[in-house]
């Protein structure tokens, strides 16, 4: 990141930049930066061309590149999840590579992305400009930093435990904070400083955050909490195939972590993608389920999910299933 930051500051652009992950706010922003830097607000129409889907159109592509820019010194194509990454056939693989290999000066390409297959030749081929960067989701020390900068830009402060609180619920995605900060800023106009109460009343809790509560509450046999969780999500309307698939992703860190046993938290949060608080939690909840319950409650999630998809199951008579397998 410290390349595309210097790139930024000194306004010398590199001829590509391939920004990838699931920290898709940061990405935005420094796509941004980049954008605003290199080409001029008036003339920038002509010199900035976006596109969105997969597998850009090759023609449209070669055509900007080859362009001049209009009134400026350079000019922008910004791709946003190509798919070229993963799914490029052979003709693809070796038109963007041919592209990329012979840039003329006067061009930058942004690729912004939500994956890439880093075996991939195209991925090998920005590689040699050393352009790349992952942007992970930022650890929660890192966004309770973020958090408390953001408002206190409104003239707003949070307590370091609110600022935690706030971050857990929201989950890791600095997008989904940023509109919760939102929120809650315009609600607590001509007030300092955002209290826990602001955040209950405010902020919504993700979907994610709400299935793993349930399931908290179903593994320590707490049924009338889980059944009361349940229905909260049947009245929000959330897609119970979106609860199965998180309850699987749920018990799929539970999977690796009994793999992972004996090495150091700090790795252990590292290899799972987890904060080091949620980890423990996890690694916690292991001594209530042994690893072949945790293999049979995922073998249920793709059973069921399967059911849904082929219409052989009611949506919500899939999740009752899971929930009863859990409870077993």
């Amino acid at each position: 990141m410290q390349r595309i930051k210097n790139d930024i500051k000194t306004g010398v652009f590199s001829k590509i930049y391939l920004m990838y992950g699931p920290e898709t706010y940061l990405i935005d922003y420094y796509a941004k930066q980049i954008i605003d830097k290199s080409t001029d607000a008036e003339t920038r129409d002509f010199n900035l061309l976006k596109i969105s889907a997969e597998i850009p159109e090759e023609k449209a592509v070669d055509e900007f590149i080859s362009s001049y820019p209009f009134m400026s010194d350079r000019k922008i194509l910004y791709i946003r999840n190509s798919g070229i990454f993963k799914k490029a056939s052979e003709s693809q693989k070796k038109f963007w590579c041919g592209t990329l290999a012979d840039l003329p000066n006067y061009i930058t390409v942004i690729f912004a992305e939500n994956d890439v297959d880093k075996r991939s030749s195209i991925y090998k081929q920005i590689l040699k400009a050393n352009c790349t960067h992952e942007f992970s989701y930022m650890d929660e020390k890192a966004l309770m930093q973020w958090v408390s900068k953001i408002l206190a830009s409104g003239g707003l402060r949070i307590t370091v435990q609110d600022a935690s609180y706030l971050v857990e619920i929201c989950g890791p995605s600095m997008n989904n904070i940023k509109n919760e900060l939102d929120k809650l800023a315009a609600y607590k106009t001509g007030g300092s400083v955002i209290e826990r109460n602001d955040i209950e009343l405010v902020t919504v809790k993700n979907v994610e955050n709400r299935v793993f509560d349930m399931l908290n509450d179903v593994i320590a046999k707490r049924s009338e909490a889980a059944f009361e969780k349940l229905n909260a999500l049947k009245t929000l309307n959330e897609e119970p195939i979106k609860i199965i698939s998180i309850i699987f992703k749920k018990f799929s860190t539970y999977k690796k972590l009994y793999s992972l046993r004996g090495r150091p938290i700090k790795e252990i949060c590292r290899l799972c993608g987890l904060y080091e608080k949620y980890a423990k939690n996890d690694i916690n909840t292991l001594s209530t389920l042994s690893e072949s319950k945790v293999d049979d409650i995922m073998n249920t999630c793709m059973e069921t999910d399967f059911g849904i998809k082929s219409g052989k199951i009611d949506k919500w008579l899939a999740v009752d299933i899971v929930m009863a397998k859990i409870t077993e």
